[in-house]
């Protein structure tokens, strides 16, 4: 998870609100022993104080008092607007407000606009009646706690019960029906210091949002002192205002979380998401100039009439992120007018020429823009920002930046056709499919080099039979002339020869050992540092100029030994030429080549033929008994071989079930957050498509169904393949009847046109046997959700929208990459919108960024949209009617107008929400 450390997308995000605090206009402010000195702290330097904490709201609430409004906001322009802004400088927003002690001694925060000065708080003050010192609680009001807080509300603030649950609080001196007419005169929020403190109890299940304050009274502090940053709230709204907290105090936890119970920065948000969609020159988008839609990191959606282009923008983000392949077949006609260009006005192609999207997606704090173009002209697909430009990126656009985009009709069709649900399973990096499907194409390759070397060495052993004969043959041949008293004589020559002939080998070998040597001489480098790198005087550096000339030296006598040793070598192999000419062998030598030169000539003269059998049937006898010899090597490598294919065979079906087990895990862990659906893997199970991968290897697109079947069908292949259910058991029987076939093992004789398939196996190609070994079945799913009634049933059961709620639950389950979906409301009632997703959406958005085009109300408000981009078509063109998030009354109101419940969406999330629709 990341956090932008400038905070600075549109939309609505969390701010460190911090509703009650003092400064020296407080009498109380800094007490202590140094509390004079801390009283003469100035504007500037109280501010700074708040920076530092990194607080984003303040609350300006001394004690019966406004006299610091007035300096705080002219200090903090002057902080804002000076020439060299101070290192802690942020920027902030300064609630006018006061801290009220109401009759009884109950202290009352109230808190005004943005734009209030200390007039205001001395009106509400007089009108409150207190007639105290100012900066003081010497004092109460001569209204009521119930008055007091009305008088608030009628001059446009808030009003806060403070620290309700300590000494002279609210809670320490009210209970009952005096409490309970004070909480119900329109008080949005009670602030408490102790969660734990048995005082809470009287507000029974009174569900108001209890915030937590600093109640500063220190610049900075230790222990039980009260300063900036000690204790705070996150308030979640757009850019802070008065209605915009109004409205987050209505909107209680969702809006609202204390510093105490939440540690942890709740700005935090997906490494990855879109930060901006750029539509160039679409046909409805982008003619008059390019369209940019700045996006928020949680949730954004898109709203406007139908015909506004809503939905052009999510398939123009599928061209840009190149996700074409991922719509299902029967969809992809729908996508066909968003990849073209209309000739004529009945076309419903969305481009033209000039065509052009982009979108910058951040990952792990960097920027990266992709792009598109119709024409693809030369275009940087990747590109990364340095700081300064952008810079062209290699890799591919699918792998490197992963995000999921699904229509309504998308997630209806996982539970049409499992298969693309299983799809989107694989997919996920828990499941590691890439690295599953590498080792699985490893794992075949090795199993076709098998069968393909298996296949060469048996043509081979086919041979032994006619090799034996011509042996035989030969054998007889040679005895013949052997009988004739020329055996000795063809001994010693072949004895000689072979010598001669290794003799030869060895010389080669040993004439080309100086040059090896010497070429060995030449790749020794010594070595060398530029001179400019060693200084003289840097003593490190003569100490390694020593170091280098050591070494330097004794790889020159290397070299130079072995050059010596070369020579050597050319001078031992010219004595051995000298001493091999006067040697007796050579002698010997020469006498063998003489007699069977001698003897073939007598052999001659008996036969015409003699000469030539005598020369060739020995070295073809030596020929075939070299081969024979090896049939027994060939024998075991077949053998092992064989072994090696089946070795293989085992460990591609337990690679296969791995797959079903990892999407299995991965399901088992979606679904411990998740109990609207249950989806089960079934291994192997996916029966739609098993008749057509089977016809497909065994080449018989049509044609004998009985033999083959289905699985609507009650006989054949497929059928009995699923009959008693799906096992592994089931896979390999299959395999083993059709190729039963191969070796003359009928599976049946009484099936028509059986013999016909026979004959169609038994001319199938090696490869096709090679294909059905490595055929497994894919998985299926069994997949149920939660009915009304809390009870699981089958989804195939299920009304489409049912269908529709629980897969579109599914989705948003899991991952933390940017999902786009685009009307998953159609087909839905409001009882499933909200039941099952707009839960799922206020749950997913804290893990990654949600981009959602609706029109249902319920799915923007209740789903908390922080980001809404209201569209409208005019001239033909989809304009920009307005942006922003649900504190701003304008989005509001288009909310009401354009989408159906809009109202009644508002109604059901917030508190009295009349005023502020």
């Amino acid at each position: 998870m990341g956090v932008d450390s400038t905070n600075n997308w549109i939309g609505a995000k969390w701010w460190k609100f911090d509703f009650h605090t003092h400064t020296p206009a407080s009498d109380d402010y800094g007490k202590g022993s140094n509390q004079q000195q801390l009283m003469n702290i100035t504007p500037k330097e109280w501010l700074l104080n708040f920076m530092k904490a990194q607080i984003d709201c303040v609350a300006i609430t001394d004690h019966n008092s406004g006299e610091w409004v007035d300096q705080l906001n002219t200090a903090f322009e002057e902080m804002r607007n000076a020439e060299k802004q101070e290192a802690d400088f942020r920027e902030m927003y300064l609630f006018p407000g006061v801290e009220i002690s109401a009759n009884g001694g109950i202290h009352i925060l109230a808190i005004f606009k943005l734009n209030e000065n200390k007039d205001k708080i001395t009106e509400v003050l007089a009108l409150a009646g207190y007639d105290g010192t100012k900066g003081k609680s010497d004092a109460v009001t001569s209204k009521s706690v119930k008055e007091v807080i009305q008088i608030i509300h009628d001059k446009g603030g808030i009003a806060i019960p403070a620290h309700i649950d300590q000494a002279s609080g609210l809670l320490d001196k009210f209970s009952g029906n005096s409490l309970n007419q004070i909480l119900d005169n329109s008080i949005t929020a009670l602030e408490v210091v102790d969660l734990t403190s048995p005082l809470l109890s009287k507000l029974g299940t009174r569900n108001l949002p209890l915030v937590l304050s600093s109640d500063s009274h220190h610049p900075t502090g230790t222990g039980n002192q009260s300063y900036p940053g000690k204790s705070f709230t996150w308030v979640k709204m757009g850019n802070p205002s008065l209605d915009g907290l109004k409205l987050a105090l209505m909107d209680g936890v969702l809006s609202i979380k204390r510093s105490d119970e939440n540690p942890n920065n709740p700005n935090e948000h997906s490494l990855n998401y879109i930060e901006s969609i750029n539509i160039e020159n679409s046909k409805y988008i982008g003619r008059i100039g390019k369209q940019e839609l700045k996006l928020n990191p949680w949730m954004n959606s898109f709203i406007g009439g139908r015909g506004t282009g809503k939905s052009s923008i999510v398939e123009f983000v599928r061209l840009v992120m190149r996700r074409e392949d991922e719509i299902p077949e029967n969809l992809k006609s729908e996508f066909i007018k968003y990849n073209e260009i209309p000739e004529n006005r009945s076309q419903r192609g969305l481009l033209t020429a000039d065509s052009k999207f982009s979108l910058v997606y951040v990952k792990n704090n960097t920027q990266y823009k992709i792009n598109w173009e119709y024409t693809d002209s030369g275009l940087n697909s990747i590109e990364s920002w340095d700081g300064n430009e952008w810079i062209k990126e290699e890799g591919n656009i699918k792998e490197r930046f992963p995000i999921s985009i699904y229509s309504q009709k998308q997630i209806y069709s996982f539970a049409d056709n499992p298969k693309y649900l299983i799809d989107v399973i694989s997919q996920q990096k828990e499941v590691g499919y890439r690295d599953w499907e590498s080792k699985k194409e490893e794992l075949e390759n090795k199993f076709y080099s098998y069968k393909n070397k298996l296949r060469e060495l048996k043509l081979t052993l086919d041979k032994e039979v006619d090799w034996k004969g011509e042996l035989s043959d030969i054998s007889k041949k040679i005895i013949t002339l052997e009988e004739k008293g020329f055996k000795d004589i063809l001994i010693e020559y072949q004895k000689r020869q072979n010598q001669n002939s290794r003799l030869n080998s060895w010389e080669l070998n040993f004439a080309e050992i100086p040059d090896k040597i010497s070429s060995i001489t030449e790749e020794i480098i010594l070595i060398n540092l530029p001179n400019e790198s060693i200084a003289d005087s840097d003593e490190a550096d003569e100490d390694l100029k020593n170091l280098i000339q050591t070494v330097n030296a004794e790889v020159e006598r290397i070299k130079s030994s072995l050059s010596e040793q070369a020579k050597s070598l050319i001078v031992a192999l010219e004595k051995w030429n000298r001493d091999k000419k006067q040697s007796i062998w050579i002698q010997r030598f020469n006498n063998s080549i003489k007699n069977y030169d001698e003897t073939l000539k007598d052999l001659s003269a008996n036969s015409t033929n003699a000469q030539e059998e005598f020369g060739k049937l020995f070295q073809v006898k030596q020929d075939l008994e070299s081969k024979i010899h090896k049939i027994e090597s060939t024998k075991k490598e077949c053998s092992q071989l064989e072994q090696d294919i089946e070795t293989v065979l085992r460990e591609l079906l337990e690679h296969r079930k791995n797959l079903s087990t990892k999407r299995q895990e991965f399901l088992d862990k979606v679904f411990q957050s998740n109990q609207s659906v249950k989806i089960e893997i079934i291994p192997f199970g996916n029966k739609q498509g098993v008749e057509a991968k089977l016809r497909e290897i065994l080449n018989t697109e049509t044609g004998f169904d009985k033999i083959i079947g289905s699985i609507d069908s009650d006989d054949g292949l497929v059928y009995d393949l699923y009959s008693n259910g799906i096992s592994e058991d089931n896979i390999i029987d299959l395999k083993k009847r059709i190729k039963g076939l191969l070796i003359g093992q009928d599976f049946t004789q009484s099936v028509r046109g059986y013999t016909q398939f026979k004959e169609r196996i038994l001319k199938l190609p090696s490869q096709s046997i090679d294909q059905l070994e490595l055929f497994f079945p894919e998985d299926s799913l069994n997949i149920e959700y939660k009915n009304a009634r809390e009870q699981y049933q089958p989804i195939d059961q299920g009304s489409p929208g049912q269908k529709t709620a629980a897969l579109l639950s599914f989705v948003l389950s899991y991952g933390s990459d940017p999902i786009i979906l685009d009307q998953p409301e159609d087909d839905l009632d409001n009882r499933l919108i909200y039941e099952l997703i707009v839960k799922q959406l206020k749950e997913s958005k804290v893990k990654r960024q949600i981009i959602v085009v609706t029109h249902n109300a319920n799915i923007v408000v209740n789903g908390d949209s922080e980001l809404v981009y209201c569209l409208e078509s005019k001239y033909g063109q989809t304009n920009l009617e307005t942006k922003g998030c649900l504190q701003d009354k304008k989005i509001r109101e288009e909310i009401c107008s354009i989408l159906e419940g809009g109202k009644d969406a508002f109604q059901m999330r917030y508190k009295r929400i009349e005023p502020y629709v």
